[in-house]
Parts: structure tokens; sequence; C-alpha cells
């Protein structure tokens, strides 16, 4: 159950979601029982290390997860109070790129390096809004200056490689921002493959657009330095669980979860790490998902494990409205 009760009016709603892989060593549970919103407006960040269960998560949102293998076995997720997990595909198609759109990592294997610019920004307003080629160009171009390209028009008759990995990056967020109804945006570590001047650019052209159009986004990120820049709340994911939420700054100034924590020190700005040759790390490494044991994940590599840690996994623990944690013995006393 979320910390915040009732879900009837968020913009994007998800329980219990529970998603398995059929794979040839067993089933292999990706996320399992999770639970967060997104309302309009707002930038809710997805945080932890590889393999937690956050990319799973963005490809059940849209619909595309691998259907030979993989499958949402439980819960749902609701867009605009519909359910997702019900809709025909032919439904989804129509959510998908026109009210849910996704930034990916990489704007290098999203953009197809045989069209130019603007002939995939066209493509994108001829399908959602069935409108000529010469209006599709004029939109494209529009969208291309809102997103703070110099020269929309040369960039248009542009391919992909002729852009730096900064243009490319905005050039994804114009498409993402190119349906007729933008709802939410989910944006799957868009910064990564960036250096860290043109990253904050585009973080702030994000926060920007999103206050404009008054959009949900949905950050997924294991760099809790763009979180401090961009989220209003924080979900901490770790082996497909959520074990923390909470407001960004609560989550910063008082991580409850010893993961929450650990992650905030591997941080080379964080207090710890101030002049020491060598950075804080969290020891051990992600456990295997097909041998996952019935107590805490992260059990193994926790400092502050306790017996029934072992035994079962925790229970929610809330210490006020907008902090809530899963763990048996986390930082601070109960409020």
């Amino acid at each position: 159950m979320s910390m915040t009760g009732t879900q009837k009016n968020k913009l994007l709603a998800i329980k219990d979601l529970t998603v398995r892989f059929h794979t040839r060593f067993g089933v292999l549970y990706a996320v399992k029982n999770l639970c967060f919103h997104v309302e309009q407006g707002e930038t809710v960040a997805l945080v932890g290390e590889s393999g937690c269960g956050k990319s799973v998560t963005a490809l059940s949102i849209i619909g595309l997860l691998p259907q030979s293998i993989g499958e949402i076995s439980g819960g749902y997720i609701k867009f605009q109070g519909v359910d997702l997990c019900k809709l025909p595909e032919k439904e989804k198609q129509k959510i998908r790129g026109s009210k849910i759109s996704v930034i990916f990592q990489d704007p290098m294997t999203s953009l197809n390096p045989v069209f130019t610019i603007g002939n995939q920004m066209e493509e994108v307003f001829k399908t959602h809004e069935e409108v000529k080629k010469r209006e599709a160009r004029y939109k494209s171009i529009e969208m291309l200056r809102m997103v703070k390209i110099p020269d929309p028009e040369r960039c248009a008759r542009s391919y992909p490689h002729q852009l730096s990995g900064g243009m490319r990056q905005r050039v994804m967020i114009a498409m993402a921002l190119s349906s007729p109804e933008p709802g939410l945006i989910i944006a799957d570590e868009p910064t990564t493959a960036l250096d860290v001047t043109i990253q904050a650019q585009i973080l702030h052209l994000l926060n920007d657009l999103k206050k404009r159009l008054k959009i949900g986004l949905l950050l997924i990120t294991h760099d809790m330095g763009v979180v401090a820049e961009v989220a209003d709340r924080v979900v901490v994911m770790y082996a497909g669980h959520k074990v923390e939420e909470g407001l960004a700054e609560s989550i910063f100034r008082h991580p409850l979860h010893p993961y929450s924590m650990g992650l905030l020190q591997c941080q080379c700005s964080s207090a710890q790490n101030r002049g020491k040759e060598r950075l804080i790390t969290i020891g051990g490494t992600v456990p295997n998902l097909l041998r996952l044991s019935r107590g805490c994940p992260f059990a193994d590599r926790c400092n502050r494990v306790v017996g029934k840690c072992w035994d079962s996994f925790p229970p929610q623990q809330i210490f006020d409205q907008a902090h809530e944690v899963y763990c048996y013995n986390p930082l601070k006393e109960m409020l």
C-alpha cells in the first residue's frame, strides 16, 4: 500500500506491480509488489543500482515487455484512471507516444541514422494528428525551437550523426513532447551519455518544460546528483522491491534505509568522501534474482542486519505523510 492512501486522481498510479520473466534457468521476478504514483506537474525519481527493476518498470508502463518471456503477473498500472494492463494492444498504441512518451539513454540507438531529424519528427505528427507534410514540418521546427536548439531549420535537415550528443538528446525530448496531449514523460537515464555541462543543461530544460506544460516526469537513474537537481519525490528500488520512498529533501537529509544511505555516500560530493583517496562503496553485489531469499534482499550487504531480516521481507513503516521505509532496523528511531 502506498503511503499516500487513495490514488484515484493520480496521473500515474502503480499498485502491487509484479513482473516476472520465464528464463531457461527458472522464473525471475524483476519487479515485486511495487507501489508508487506520479502526479501532474511532478517529477518522481526511480533510483537504484543496475538490475534493480527500474527499466523493467518503465517497459511495463508503456507495454513493451518482451512478450515471449516477460509478463505482468500481478497488480495494476493506471494512467489517468485507466488500467493499462487490461487494454488491448491497439488501445495501448494510441496512448503510447501520444500521452506517454519515453526519452531513452542513448539517442543514437533511438534515432534512425538514414532519415533526417525533420523526417523522423514529422512522422510523429503525421501518426498522431494526421496532418499534412507541410504542417508537420512547421510543427517539427517549432518543437525544435522550444527545446532551445539553435537554427532549428538546419537541425531538421541534418542526420543524427551530424549532431552532438546534447543536441540529439534535445531532439529526443522534442519528439517526446510532440504528441497532441503529452501527459507523462518517462526519462530513462537521459543524461548518462553526456558530459557534466550538457547534462546540467538537459536537466534544466526538462524541469522547465515540465513546469511549463504541466506534465508528469518519471526519471529513472542511478545518479543521486541528478535526482538532487530535479526530483520532487524519490522511490528507491533494490532487487525489484521498493525499499524507501519520500520527498527528495527528506531522502537526502534523513535517509532511513541503509541502502539509500549507501547510494548517497557513494557520491563523490558526499561529506564522507571529501578529502579521501578512495570512495566509500556498498560492499558486495546485487543478488541473483533467481535465488532471492524470503527475507530482505539487502540483508547480506547491510551493516544493520538483524535476525528477522533473513526470515521475511520487512513491512512498511511510515515516519510521516511523506516518508516510508521497508526495513526492520532503519537509520533513526520511529517517531
